[in-house]
Protein backbone atom coordinates (compact mmCIF):
# COMPACT_ATOMS: atom_id res chain seq x y z
CA UNK A 1 0.00 0.00 0.00
CA UNK A 2 2.52 2.50 -0.11
CA UNK A 3 5.20 4.35 2.13
CA UNK A 4 3.75 4.87 5.50
CA UNK A 5 4.09 8.52 6.66
CA UNK A 6 4.88 9.54 10.13
CA UNK A 7 2.53 11.83 11.52
CA UNK A 8 5.21 14.07 12.61
CA UNK A 9 8.75 14.60 11.37
CA UNK A 10 11.26 16.75 13.17
CA UNK A 11 12.31 19.62 10.82
CA UNK A 12 16.39 18.15 10.82
CA UNK A 13 15.26 15.35 9.60
CA UNK A 14 12.71 16.36 7.25
CA UNK A 15 15.25 18.43 5.24
CA UNK A 16 17.65 15.59 5.22
CA UNK A 17 15.54 13.51 3.68
CA UNK A 18 13.37 15.47 1.21
CA UNK A 19 14.87 17.96 -1.56
CA UNK A 20 12.44 20.88 -3.31
CA UNK A 21 11.23 19.61 -7.06
CA UNK A 22 10.83 23.29 -7.85
CA UNK A 23 7.34 22.82 -7.77
CA UNK A 24 5.55 25.56 -5.79
CA UNK A 25 1.51 26.94 -5.60
CA UNK A 26 0.45 29.48 -3.43
CA UNK A 27 -3.42 30.91 -2.71
CA UNK A 28 -4.92 33.51 -0.45
CA UNK A 29 -7.90 33.83 1.38
CA UNK A 30 -10.61 31.83 -0.73
CA UNK A 31 -8.81 30.08 -2.93
CA UNK A 32 -6.54 28.20 0.18
CA UNK A 33 -9.19 25.75 0.80
CA UNK A 34 -9.88 24.80 -3.02
CA UNK A 35 -5.51 24.42 -3.51
CA UNK A 36 -5.08 22.39 -0.47
CA UNK A 37 -8.13 20.16 -1.74
CA UNK A 38 -5.96 19.82 -5.39
CA UNK A 39 -2.64 18.84 -3.41
CA UNK A 40 -4.33 16.62 -0.84
CA UNK A 41 -6.36 14.38 -3.82
CA UNK A 42 -2.93 13.87 -5.52
CA UNK A 43 -1.99 11.59 -2.68
CA UNK A 44 1.39 13.37 -1.79
CA UNK A 45 1.37 13.66 1.99
CA UNK A 46 1.22 17.50 3.35
CA UNK A 47 3.59 18.30 6.18
CA UNK A 48 2.89 21.67 7.72
CA UNK A 49 5.25 24.00 8.83
CA UNK A 50 3.34 26.09 11.65
CA UNK A 51 6.21 28.31 12.34
CA UNK A 52 5.53 32.16 12.47
CA UNK A 53 6.73 33.75 14.93
CA UNK A 54 8.74 30.82 16.31
CA UNK A 55 11.03 27.85 14.87
CA UNK A 56 9.01 24.52 15.34
CA UNK A 57 10.80 21.52 16.17
CA UNK A 58 8.96 19.30 14.11
CA UNK A 59 6.38 19.52 10.75
CA UNK A 60 3.19 17.81 11.53
CA UNK A 61 0.88 15.67 9.02
CA UNK A 62 -2.02 17.69 7.24
CA UNK A 63 -5.19 15.40 7.47
CA UNK A 64 -8.68 15.32 6.48
CA UNK A 65 -11.30 14.52 8.80
CA UNK A 66 -14.54 15.21 6.98
CA UNK A 67 -14.88 17.95 5.03
CA UNK A 68 -11.91 20.00 6.57
CA UNK A 69 -8.23 19.67 7.10
CA UNK A 70 -6.89 19.62 10.77
CA UNK A 71 -2.98 19.86 11.26
CA UNK A 72 -1.55 20.16 15.05
CA UNK A 73 -3.59 22.67 16.65
CA UNK A 74 -5.48 24.19 13.59
CA UNK A 75 -8.55 21.89 13.71
CA UNK A 76 -11.45 23.70 11.59
CA UNK A 77 -10.46 25.61 8.40
CA UNK A 78 -11.34 28.62 9.61
CA UNK A 79 -8.41 28.66 11.99
CA UNK A 80 -5.49 27.85 9.46
CA UNK A 81 -3.50 31.27 8.21
CA UNK A 82 -4.65 33.87 5.92
CA UNK A 83 -1.91 32.41 2.87
CA UNK A 84 -0.70 29.12 2.07
CA UNK A 85 2.47 28.43 0.13
CA UNK A 86 2.98 24.48 -0.91
CA UNK A 87 6.45 23.48 -1.94
CA UNK A 88 7.18 20.09 -3.19
CA UNK A 89 9.78 18.05 -2.16
CA UNK A 90 10.69 14.37 -2.92
CA UNK A 91 13.49 11.76 -1.28
CA UNK A 92 15.99 10.30 -3.18
CA UNK A 93 13.50 7.50 -4.31
CA UNK A 94 11.52 9.23 -5.47
CA UNK A 95 8.82 9.72 -3.06
CA UNK A 96 7.21 12.92 -2.89
CA UNK A 97 5.65 15.22 -0.57
CA UNK A 98 4.29 18.80 0.08
CA UNK A 99 5.50 21.77 3.17
CA UNK A 100 2.98 24.16 3.48
CA UNK A 101 3.53 26.86 4.99
CA UNK A 102 1.49 30.34 5.38
CA UNK A 103 1.17 34.06 7.12
CA UNK A 104 -1.25 36.38 7.52
CA UNK A 105 -1.72 38.34 4.76
CA UNK A 106 -0.71 42.73 6.21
Amino acid sequence: MGIKYNKTISVSDFHAKYKRTGVSKSEVFSGRKALMEEIYATGNPIYCDQSYYVHEKEYNLVVKNGDHFECDRYTTFEDWRDCHYYNEYADAEGNKVWLMTGGRYD
